[in-house]
């Protein structure tokens, strides 16, 4: 007696779902930003899918294999950000500070980094220039900016994610915590930006540095060889090596 032929055991049924299963996984865990390097990704899908329909399986578990893909990316994307999530950052600076600060990384010279529970709180001096004998940061990050008033009180101010005003203003509402903390957002608005081409990585590149300014200021700063940050490249190769010469007495 054989088996009515829609029930029987299909091989492409399984193949297909666990193409499927494999490479929903693979596109979860790449992230969406390279998921297209070469299309490797979803051809895997696309031929997993094609295996599964000309499998003669009921459809009806054809088509729960195939809706299951979403799901699956989500969820291997969530899995993948924990596990690169780096411990939260909290930056703190002087009152009214503006212009560039930098944070040199795994400088045996340097001060033991301060904790907050699982926070790594950054204490910026007035130099702008904080040397740590901890190892850089790594994976995605989270980062938080606060002016410390004389009394001691902390002030939150956002952090800049695009060099255009334009851009920003398009895509501020899209980070709840971000316009939480400054709800109208102007050129006016002092935030940190990214100082991108830092003179400061040529005396190490274990190195991460901020801009403090305005959007007015940022746009009207050329980011390369300006005095303010030849001036901090210059205090920063000073106090680096006062650093290094104590460690090696």
């Amino acid at each position: 007696m054989t088996l009515p032929e829609q029930t029987k055991y299909d091989d492409k049924l399984v193949i297909g779902t666990v193409v499927i299963v494999l490479f929903s996984v693979v596109v979860g865990f790449l992230n969406f930003g390279i998921v297209y390097l070469f299309g490797v990704p979803l051809i895997g899908l696309v031929v997993g899918l094609i295996v599964l329909w000309i499998s003669k399986s009921r459809i009806i578990y054809r088509l729960i294999v195939t809706f299951s893909i979403l799901p699956i990316v989500i969820a291997s994307f969530f899995i993948w950000r924990t596990m690169n999530l780096a411990r939260p950052e909290i930056f703190l600076l002087p009152d009214g500070f503006r212009g560039e600060f930098v944070i040199f990384f795994e400088e045996k010279c340097g001060v033991d980094e301060m904790r907050n529970g699982t926070e790594r709180v950054y204490e910026i001096p007035a130099s702008g220039v904080l040397i740590l004998n901890a190892d850089r940061n790594r994976g995605l990050l989270n980062r938080r900016f606060f002016f410390v008033e004389e009394d001691g009180r902390r002030v939150e101010f956002p952090e800049f994610g695009r060099q255009k005003f334009e851009t920003e203003l398009e895509e501020w509402d899209w980070y709840g915590k971000r316009s939480s903390i400054e709800p109208t957002l102007t050129r006016q608005t002092v935030g940190a930006f990214w100082a991108y081409g830092s003179d400061t990585a040529v005396i190490s590149n274990r190195s991460a540095g901020y801009i403090i300014a305005d959007y007015d200021t940022w746009e009207a700063l050329p980011k390369n060889n300006t005095g303010m940050r030849r001036d901090l490249a210059n205090r920063a190769k000073v106090l680096m090596n006062e650093c290094r010469e104590r460690a090696l007495n």
